[in-house]
């Protein structure tokens, strides 16, 4: 417009044109291709016709290409929603806006507002301003004002993976560094090489695997996204630092290491041992790790999944109490083929040769009763045999050694205090004190001697007396030995 007029009106007047020329650069304002007028409501753009709209363009063509570099930025300030939308651009400009600004922000003296200016204009226009201002971004990253420097890396957010060759370097750097910025700067920078993805995995990567062990937990995150997006072109230096986050993590973090190994699929292989064990659901466990441990294990190929061990952790997976679980488990195997594996984990487990045995076979023998030992009639010192921990009574003696129990049982007027004698000597023998209780299984294997011997298995009452009767008489002992130990003692 300026231009135009600058032919037509009188040479007096040409400031006042120019001044107001100006004023229309600085009113542009985005609009999208929807139809919407630029500029706000009731504006001097906002009234253009599409014919006025196209000499307004024109117009801020031209401006790029003026002496002052103020109005130069402008210019590309003001054109950068035309570029976003390809609506009203002449056939040909001899300079892109984007090369205007990227221009002016790279300079040492230039404010920080026109820094930002410049780039949230570049980020309106997108991947259309990547030939022209990857460097300047790439170079800027690094540098400046903490918000300067936000906007710069969102701009490359929007201008996309084309400039990853510009500016990965640059954002590899911002994302570890804790000298340059905040954890939200690192935080952005990895989410720039996110978008960026497998173009920035060359020299990205070991960056972003340090990262994955940054202690702010949206920097982390991010990271484990970042090399989900490079996928298997970030496995040779991404796999170990992922797999030990995915031990030692949170749930968060050990649901995103999982889907960056996913992703990584048969690069990631040497995960499998991790992931076979995390199948295991244990008290605490998440499911949701469980069940793309087992979604991992399929994107890893045949040979990994139809190893014996992962077959076993996968068919034992298909009895866990989560149906997700249970669904990746099933699929993954009939994905590897492993028919045998749907079974069930018992269904791997190979018969022993030779072991088969009848029912009949793995019966216990039926205990034998005292009579039928009895006609056995097994040789004096043979030992008792014992089935089923049921003791069995000893084998019975012959007649003539009966008799001669019996004989000395007549003779013998106090068999009760015989016994108790013997058992205290037996007592002192094995060092415990006189009068000890008998144990039960003695008081068994006695019952069972008697009834072998022949002898009457003396009732319950009968046996209370007798030990009444023995304890009376140790009791006796003990007095009159202490009465002995006291006179002693007064006659010394």
């Amino acid at each position: 417009l300026a231009s135009c007029l600058s032919w037509t009106v009188p040479a007096g007047s040409r400031p006042l044109v120019a001044h107001t020329a100006e004023r229309l650069v600085d009113r542009a304002m985005t609009v999208g291709p929807d139809g919407n007028p630029y500029g706000p409501e009731g504006g001097a753009i906002h009234l253009m016709n599409e014919e006025q709209e196209r000499d307004h363009v024109d117009m801020l063509k031209y401006r790029l290409l003026d002496r002052d570099p103020t109005r130069r930025f402008k210019a590309g300030v003001a054109m950068a929603a035309y570029i976003a939308d390809q609506m009203y651009l002449p056939d040909e400009m001899e300079l892109h806006p984007a090369a205007v600004l990227a221009e002016i922000m790279v300079k040492p003296k230039t404010h920080k507002t026109a820094v930002i200016d410049g780039a949230r204009a570049l980020a309106v226009m997108g991947e259309y301003a990547v030939e022209y201002a990857s460097d300047a971004l790439g170079q800027l990253v690094n540098r400046g004002d903490p918000d300067a420097r936000f906007e710069i890396i969102r701009a490359i957010q929007r201008v996309g993976p084309r400039s990853a060759e510009k500016t990965a370097h640059a954002l590899a750097i911002a994302v570890i560094d804790d000298d340059l910025g905040t954890p939200f700067l690192r935080y952005q920078a990895a989410l720039a090489l996110e978008v960026l993805g497998r173009a920035a995995a060359p020299v990205a990567v070991e960056s972003l695997a340090k990262a994955v062990a940054d202690p702010d937990t949206d920097v982390h995150n991010q990271a484990c996204r970042a090399l989900r997006a490079m996928g298997d072109a970030a496995a040779p230096h991404a796999v170990p630092a992922l797999l030990k986050a995915f031990k030692e993590g949170g749930f968060e973090l050990r649901r995103l290491a999982a889907d960056a190994l996913k992703a990584m699929g048969e690069a990631a292989a040497d995960a499998n041992v991790e992931f076979g064990r995390s199948l295991r659901p244990l008290p605490g466990q998440d499911p949701v790790v469980r069940r793309k441990a087992a979604e991992s294990l399929g994107t890893m190929g045949k040979d990994v999944v139809q190893k014996p061990d992962r077959q076993r952790d996968l068919a034992r997976a298909l009895g866990d109490p989560d149906d997700e679980v249970r669904r990746a488990a099933r699929e993954t195997l009939r994905g590897a083929g492993c028919k045998r594996a749907l079974n069930g984990s018992m269904a791997l487990f190979e018969p022993i040769p030779g072991a088969t045995r009848s029912h009949a076979e793995l019966a216990p023998p039926a205990p034998a009763s005292p009579a039928a030992v009895a006609k056995e009639e097994p040789p004096l010192g043979a030992a008792a045999p014992l089935w089923q921990g049921q003791h069995v009574a000893q084998a019975k003696p012959p007649p003539v050694e009966v008799a001669e129990k019996a004989e000395h049982a007549e003779a013998d007027p106090l068999p009760a205090e015989a016994e108790a004698a013997a058992a205290e000597k037996e007592a002192a023998e094995e060092g415990k004190p006189p009068g000890s209780p008998m144990t039960f299984t003695k008081m068994m294997a006695q019952a069972s001697s008697k009834e072998a011997d022949g002898r009457p298995v003396e009732t319950e009452q009968e046996r209370r007396d007798r030990v009444r009767t023995h304890s009376e008489r140790v009791l006796d002992r003990l007095a009159q030995a202490e009465e002995e130990e006291d006179e002693g003692k007064d006659g010394g």
